[in-house]
């Protein structure tokens, strides 16, 4: 029996980091000799005194149990300790901090919060797969993707836009290009944003 994929599941293209695996197995059964760039493994062994500490945590029974679906209040008190020593600021952990299994989850979250279907969903061009995947797809959002230039410092340029876009995704370092940017920069993006209801 074979089971048909819903549309928004078509939708979605090949996992970036799959194809390159692919292509990367070929090439070297084929014997080239390859230095990796795809998906950032680190190639130096975990520090040992963060094994210890794992190999003695895990045997502590309170560790074995579900956590709270809010995430540990020791580890939400720590990010909001972080925020305000990094950046000033205060963060309540107890409203402003979710804690997720990774970057992916959050981005993928952050969409099904605030985006409604038929919305816009600005995303740079190139950029994490994910903001123009499925957090655009299972939103039935539509992606707008802005390219990003080496010309311009590979920053997203707001005037190439479209107005009224419900989401805008931004990081820097950007990845992939390493591109940095300047608290003017933030400024006039978040000045954008206000101004067009983004």
């Amino acid at each position: 029996m074979t089971f048909e994929q819903a549309e928004r599941l078509k939708q979605i293209p090949p996992y970036l980091f799959v194809r390159l695996e692919k292509l990367s197995a070929e090439k070297r059964a084929a014997g080239w000799d390859m230095i990796d760039f795809g998906i950032g493994d680190p190639d130096l062994p975990t520090p040992g005194c963060i094994v210890d500490a794992m190999r003695e945590e895990a045997g502590v029974n309170e560790n074995q149990k579900y956590s709270s679906s809010a995430g540990e209040k020791d580890l939400r008190v720590a990010v909001a300790k972080w925020y305000k020593k990094r950046f000033k600021v205060d963060v309540d952990p107890d409203t402003q901090v979710c804690v997720t299994i990774g970057s992916k989850e959050a981005i993928f979250n952050i969409a099904q919060a605030f985006v409604n279907p038929g919305e816009t969903i600005v995303a740079p061009s190139p950029g994490y797969p994910v903001y123009s995947g499925a957090a655009t797809v299972f939103n039935e959002a539509r992606c707008v993707k802005v390219p990003l230039k080496a010309e311009k410092g590979w920053l997203l340029d707001v005037d190439e836009c479209p107005k009224g876009a419900r989401m805008l995704y931004l990081n820097y370092p950007n990845n992939p290009t390493g591109a940095t940017c300047d608290l003017e920069y933030l400024k006039k993006v978040y000045g954008w944003c206000k101004e067009n209801g983004t």
